[in-house]
């Protein structure tokens, strides 16, 4: 139960936001996904328990990408359509719910910075829990790499690549229905709130129930900027705050990992 109170509250935040802007689908939207997800993580868990022994077939996509060439800053992404296959199903269903659920509350403003601004919120939000996986798999797997010969800044680079990569189908949506200097704005305040996210991991340690609760916290402040049309201070914000945690823990160990 008290792994799903971020939830909970994420849910009381669409009611209210529902409530107060008459969008009635969203608080059921809302409900519908957590209740999806619930259910479809406790299957998957009771199958995991109950699995003697692991099978040792390979998936077809393991097979196809056996030979391929893994380069440094792609292998979060390998490992994580090799194993974190669902997650980035359920996160993906999440994104699609925010986009139907905006647009069904805000239609007619579709043309409005802040409806696009509000929806690439919600979609890095949906993308926090990879966001924090990416961060686990290269601190558990890939710590050594702080002594090869990668700058900060090509740390950085790599990751907002890889998170471009991660919300492409978002993108196209996003540039197929606004503007071209409008989707472009969205889009660095996107990829701002992803350095963010990723920077405050170095705050709260690898423990998901801390960096969930800051990371709710964190998209209730934004949005209520985002309203006040305040975008670029938002990103300008997102950005140097990032650089900032960043630079002054990469090259620190990390706290305990904890999986709490």
């Amino acid at each position: 139960m008290v792994i799903l109170l971020p939830l909970i509250g994420y849910w009381l935040f669409a009611t209210i936001l529902g409530v107060v802007y008459k969008a009635n689908l969203i608080p059921v939207i809302t409900f519908l996904y957590i209740l999806i997800l619930g259910v479809t993580s406790s299957l998957i868990y009771l199958f995991q328990i109950n699995r003697i022994v692991p099978s040792a077939r390979k998936s077809r996509i393991a097979k196809l990408i056996k030979d391929w060439k893994k380069p440094y800053p792609s292998l979060f992404l390998y490992y994580l359509f090799r194993k974190l296959g669902l997650s980035l199903i359920l996160t993906k269903v999440c994104t699609l719910l925010v986009i139907a659920s905006v647009d069904n509350g805000y239609g007619d403003l579709i043309n409005d910075q802040r409806v696009s601004s509000i929806i690439m919120l919600g979609v890095i939000l949906a993308h926090s829990f990879l966001i924090y996986k990416d961060h686990h798999f290269k601190e558990t797997y890939l710590s050594f790499s702080r002594n090869m010969p990668y700058r900060p800044f090509a740390v950085l680079k790599n990751f907002s690549l890889m998170l471009l990569v991660l919300i492409a189908p978002e993108l196209l949506w996003l540039f197929a229905t606004h503007g071209l200097p409008e989707a472009m704005k969205t889009v660095l305040l996107a990829l701002s709130l992803g350095l963010l996210l990723r920077s405050l991991i170095y705050l709260t340690g690898l423990q998901i129930y801390r960096y969930l609760i800051w990371t709710f916290c964190l998209f209730v402040i934004e949005f209520y900027i985002v309203m006040y049309s305040q975008i670029w201070l938002l990103f300008s914000f997102n950005t140097l705050v990032s650089l900032a945690i960043f630079y002054s823990f990469y090259y620190k160990p990390n706290q305990t990992i904890s999986h709490s």
